[in-house]
This record gives C-alpha cells, structure tokens and sequence, in this order.
C-alpha cells in the first residue's frame, strides 16, 4: 500500500506541474502553444504503453514486431497532435481535429502491413501478426489519441478543462472502487474476468465519480476557465457517471488482456501499480465517451 499511495502521489505531483506550465503556455499571449507539455508526456506514456502491450503479445506470438506496433501508435497518436502547430486551427478545415486520429490510425496500418509484406518469406502467421499490431495499435495508439483530441478542443482554457475532467473523475472513480472494494467488498464482480474486483467496489466508482464530477465543474473548472458556463447537477452527475462506467469497463478489458496473456501486471516500472497500461487502462476506454459527451453541448 505504501508503495502504491508513494508512486500514486509522484504521477500525481508530476502531473498537475506538466498541466500548470500547459495552459500557461497554451495562452493566446504566450510564446508556447497548447499542448507543450502534455503533448511530449503522452507520446512518452503511449511508446511505454505500446511496448508493454506488444510485449505481452510477444509472449505468445513471438513475431509480433514490437518497434511497428511503438511506430503505429506514436504516429496514431501524433497526427492527433497536428492541431498543436496552428496557433489559430482553422474553423473549416475539412479534416476537423478528430479526423487527425482516424487518418494517424490509417496510415499505422499501412506501416504494419507494409512491414509484413517486406518481411514476406512464406504464409504462415502473416494475418496473426497483422492481427495483433493492428489491435494493440488501435488500443494503445487510437485510444490514447483522444486525450490530445480533448486538449485542443476549441480553446486553450476549453481544452484543458475538457481534459482535466475526464482525468479527475476517471481517477477519483477508481479510487473509490479500490477503497470500497478493500472496506466494504463482498460480491464478486466479474470473478472470471477480475477476480478482485466487487460489486461494492463498482457502486463505490459511480458514487465517487459522480461526486467527483459535481466538485470538479463546481470548484476546479473555474480556476481553469473563468468564463466557462456552469453545467447543471444533472449534467455533472451525468458525465460522472458515463465517465466511471467507461472506466470501468476499460479496466476490465485490461483485466482480461492480462489473464489471456498470463501476466499479472503489464510491467513492474511502477512500484504498487504496476505499468503504464495498469495506469491509463480505465482513461483509455473513458477519453471518447469524454469527447463525445463534451462535443454533444452537454455542457453548452
């Protein structure tokens, strides 16, 4: 536990300076752009994440070329980030800032298949292979992708807070399965996909996170945009709830990669956590229902 709470308090420090000289920098008046901190952090968090994926995957289908699935995702995940060199991004560009994250995940697929096909001495394991870089690709590089997709929403207050949001809840959720889960849990959740995870625990995430959005656009949100409209309760508790449901369906599939390839945590870089993927597992699955939910006029 003290480990776990030790590297939980560094990522946490970690992350809130990398958010602070972001949206300093991110400033109409600034030197910077949106983006100068974070961008180079998530394509950091998405090489470490790849790696441990592909990694897992090679443990069963050892051609599985790790350097493509890492190349895949990076370039997945930085033509999201294209948007970062306008100062002003077109309001009628008619690939739209989200289109960036399909055509990055098009062109990731070409890299794999052409990969395959340089490497080409006999049919055996080709679509495997292709199977498995394109998946772990689109899980650690497409899903990672929405978290620049919400930082360069609109503007630089706009994007920030669009992101800290989905980061805020999605975290506060998950703590508040993992103490509920540990105090009060008795149910079984889903025993053959996770077995240590409760009934308890989940009522305890949606609680928490809705609790968690209601403070987050209450008191944080302000400080982060001043002039940002006040979402209703409703719409607070709303995207509490779709966000810690989405978390926790992104855990549990990260439950059942790591039971499918025999290993308990993705990696052992993080003391009491695990890996990256142990850590974003639940942000993966809840950064495009966060982008939906604030792109729909939820909070207009």
């Amino acid at each position: 536990m003290t480990a776990r709470l030790t590297s939980a308090a560094i990522i946490i420090s970690l992350l809130v300076t990398a958010v602070a000289f972001d949206l300093k920098w991110g400033a109409t008046d600034s030197i910077g752009f949106m983006g100068i901190t974070l961008v180079p952090l998530v394509l950091v968090i998405t090489v470490l994440a790849a790696y441990e994926l592909a990694s897992m995957i090679a443990s069963r289908n050892p051609s599985t070329p790790l350097l493509i699935v890492v190349l895949g995702s990076v370039v997945t995940v930085g033509c999201s980030c294209l948007p970062a060199i306008w100062k002003d991004y077109p309001a009628d560009c008619t690939v739209g800032k989200l289109g960036w994250n399909s055509l990055g995940l098009a062109l990731a697929a070409c890299i794999a298949i052409v990969f395959e096909m340089l490497r080409f001495k006999e049919a055996d394991r080709v679509i495997a292979n292709l199977a498995y870089s394109i998946f772990a690709i689109t899980y650690t590089g497409f899903l990672m992708s929405f978290l620049p997709a919400l930082r360069f929403m609109e503007s630089n207050e706009v994007g920030m807070t669009a992101l800290m949001s989905m980061i805020v809840v999605v975290k506060a959720s998950d703590a508040g399965a993992f103490f509920t889960g540990k105090m009060l849990g008795r149910r079984k959740l889903a025993p053959k996909m996770s077995p240590g995870k409760s009934v308890e625990g989940a009522i305890g995430a949606v609680l928490t996170g809705c609790g968690a959005s209601v403070f987050f656009f209450a008191y944080i949100a302000p400080l982060i945009h001043q002039d940002l409209q006040p979402p209703t309760t409703v719409a607070s508790v709303l995207f509490g709830l779709v966000i810690a449901l989405t978390g926790m369906i992104g855990d549990l599939f990260e439950s059942i990669i790591k039971r499918d390839f025999k290993a308990k945590d993705s990696s052992s870089w993080l003391p009491g956590l695990g890996g990256v993927l142990d850590i974003f597992d639940s942000i993966l699955a809840a950064a495009p229902a966060a982008y939906v939910l604030w792109v729909s006029g939820l909070f207009n």
